[in-house]
Order: structure tokens, then sequence, then C-alpha cells
């Protein structure tokens, strides 16, 4: 029965034909998760962040144990800038799994949006240590080394991130990035010689 009212997303139909789908099918079909969930991602494209967090909520409350639910609020509260609640959301995720890497990675992110640096450093070092085959984990963490000066740091998680794939682009990038950097530091404190 469930499965028979769960709307697929379509890109030809409009965003608010979609929500009105959904709400019809939410009221005649109020405890199922997925539609609360569907309309939340309508809700995410017209940039409409809190009804999407309303929704998220609602599938949560319909299903406590799903932590991706939470994962979506946090990403809510993200977008409306309400970084103290996405951290408590990300908070309840670790209560029911304090392996997630991506849980970690995430709270890094947002330390390092407010400037808490040396909490920014421990939760991206985290999500290191769990998620130690993802070359992404690296990379973020280099790009935080690399935007607070810390260039050496860096490029040691750049050169990490390339042993697990030497062809990642976006590290490969950063990593040049780096390098330019470093080479115009160098050439401004030749000039200032002379």
């Amino acid at each position: 029965m469930k499965e028979n009212v769960i709307v697929e997303y379509n890109a030809t139909i409009k965003p608010e034909d979609e929500i009105k789908r959904y709400t019809k099918f939410i009221q005649e079909h109020p405890s199922t998760k997925e539609l609360y969930e569907g309309r939340a991602l309508v809700y995410i494209t017209n940039k409409e962040y809190e009804k999407a967090l309303a929704d998220f909520q609602k599938a949560y409350k319909l299903d406590p144990q799903n932590t991706h639910y939470l994962f979506c609020c946090a990403d809510c509260f993200g977008k409306l800038g309400q970084w103290d609640n996405a951290l408590k959301e990300y908070k309840k995720i670790l209560k029911k799994d304090d392996k997630d890497p991506m849980c970690y990675l995430n709270m890094a992110d947002i330390f390092f949006q407010k400037h808490s640096n040396q909490s920014a450093e421990k939760y991206y070092t985290k999500a290191i240590e769990l998620g130690k085959n993802d070359c992404m984990y690296y990379y973020r963490r280099a790009y935080f080394y690399y935007s607070t000066g810390k260039t050496d740091k860096a490029l040691t998680d750049c050169n990490n991130g390339l042993k697990i794939n030497p062809k990642d682009n976006c590290i490969l990038s950063l990593k040049d990035q780096i390098f330019k950097e470093l080479k115009r530091r160098k050439k401004e404190v030749t000039l200032k010689k002379y």
C-alpha cells in the first residue's frame, strides 16, 4: 500500500504542483514517512528550508531510528544559518552511531564556518580516522588547513589523499593552488630583500 502512494520526482512537473500532490497524499496517508521526505525534497528545490525542515522532522518522528532524517534536518538548519541547531542534530546522530565519519566531517565544516578552528581540526581528524579509505576526508581537512594558512599540513593531507586516489581532481587542484601560493610568497620575500 505505502509503495503505491510514493510520488516519484519528475523534473517536468512544477514544484508547486508537486507540493500539492504530496500534500494530498499526506492527508490521505499521514503515517507514511516517505511522503514527508519527498515533499521536503521539493521544498529544498524551492529553497523553502523551514518547510523542508518541518517535513524531515515529521518523517523522523515516524521513524526515529533513521538517522538519515537527522542529517537532512541538520542540513536544513545549516542552510538557514542556524549552526548551533545543526550541531545538535549531528550530536543526536552520534548518540546513535559514534562511528559515522560523515557526521564528524559535517560538524567540522560547521566549526570551520564559525571560525572555531581548534574544534574544526579535531572533528576533521576524527572523520579521517573513521573514513581512512576515502580521500574526500583528507581533501576537506587539507582545504581547511590551506584556508587557515597551514600550507605544510594541507600538502601532507593532499599527499595522503592522493595515496588513496592519485587522480582525484579536487585534491590535485588544491595541491596546485597551494604550490602557486607558495611560489607567490617566495617571490614576495625575494622582492622584499631587494
